[in-house]
């Protein structure tokens, strides 16, 4: 990071460049970019759609109903990454706001944000509250994953913590959302920052094509001195995975999410700690498809119980189908003359 660097706007440049990757999400796209137009009146901004070669008529619907956005056609699908470093190189922006094509501004909060990227010189990268569509909370400010902290988790160790130290700690769902807190990694659903980081860092790493791309840049972005931090001051709705339910399905996602981090562990802290966070995590899993188990057994069930008993035997059949993969790719073949 260069301190105190500011790279000042050309003529009629910007303030803000909103830039928003879209794959097959036509009716979402548009209710994002109309929240745009609504909560951005008061800055002086512009939109960068990159369409990663929609087939429903999303980049039709958008020079249709949106002159204004600068619609950029890949003419292949770049995945999540590739195509928000196209929009940032497209844009013209001092700060930059990568939001999902299936994400709604519900707030005038971006006004705000800025503010407080104007009067932290330190801080690169911020994000806020992300809501799903029935108003729940959307976890999306974390910790980097390690062993410790997934042991921690799969334990319930953090209930014998006290309560502000393991919030800090873990962040996740046990931090406070209503709080500011300086971050490890930010959901990429929101993502807004200086032009400097992408400057900086380069963006997203391209060869990571979906799902794990903002933990691997926010790694980056905190290596080259930027902090990350987390507020409030806004509120997002988030249906999340419209794009990747169409191409994975809900355990095809969290295959890809759980490989990525896996990859990551190892990169970051070496095959042994990684083997020990994937154990980590399996026993939290088993825990808790046994504990939540045993209360349903019971007559104690109730919809969380029944979250985390799904969630539990997703995961346990992820490492399950990967240890059998292993097994077959390290079993020798018999050619079949010698059979």
């Amino acid at each position: 990071m260069t301190a105190g660097r500011e790279t000042p706007p050309g003529a009629g440049c910007p303030l803000l460049s909103v830039v928003v990757v879209s794959w097959n999400t036509r009716d979402a796209l548009r209710a994002c970019l109309a929240s745009v137009e609504r909560h951005l009146a008061a800055i002086r901004f512009e939109c960068v759609v990159v369409d990663n070669a929609s087939s429903d008529g999303s980049p039709e619907m958008v020079a249709a109903e949106f002159p204004a956005v600068r619609l950029v056609r890949t003419g292949s699908n770049l995945g999540f990454g590739r195509g928000c470093n196209v929009g940032m190189r497209e844009s013209r922006g001092r700060f930059l706001l990568l939001l999902n094509s299936d994400a709604e501004l519900l707030d005038d909060g971006t006004r705000a944000l800025i503010a407080l990227l104007e009067r932290s010189p330190r801080t690169g990268v911020v994000g806020t509250r992300l809501v799903f569509p029935d108003g729940r909370l959307q976890v999306s400010a974390r910790r980097f994953p390690s062993a410790a902290r997934l042991l921690v988790g799969a334990l319930w160790l953090h209930r014998l913590l006290p309560r502000a130290w393991s919030a800090r700690w873990l962040l996740g769902a046990h931090f406070d959302h209503a709080a500011e807190c300086e971050v490890d990694w930010l959901v990429g659903a929101y993502m807004l920052l200086r032009r400097e980081v992408f400057e900086d860092t380069g963006g997203f790493d391209e060869r990571i094509f979906l799902y794990g791309e903002e933990v691997e840049w926010c790694r980056r972005i905190r290596a080259a001195g930027w902090q990350l931090r987390f507020s409030p001051l806004g509120a997002v709705r988030h249906h999340a995975h419209l794009s990747a339910d169409q191409l994975l399905g809900g355990a095809g996602i969290l295959d890809r999410c759980l490989d990525a981090e896996d990859r990551l562990l190892v990169l970051w802290n070496g095959r042994a700690a990684a083997t020990a966070a994937v154990g980590a995590r399996v026993l939290g899993a088993a825990l808790r498809l046994a504990t939540f188990g045993l209360r349903a057994h019971l007559g104690r069930d109730d919809a969380y119980g029944r979250s985390l008993r799904a969630e539990a035997r997703l995961v346990l059949g992820h490492y399950g189908r990967r240890a059998r993969e292993r097994l077959r790719v390290g079993t020798p073949r018999i050619p079949r003359e010698a059979a």
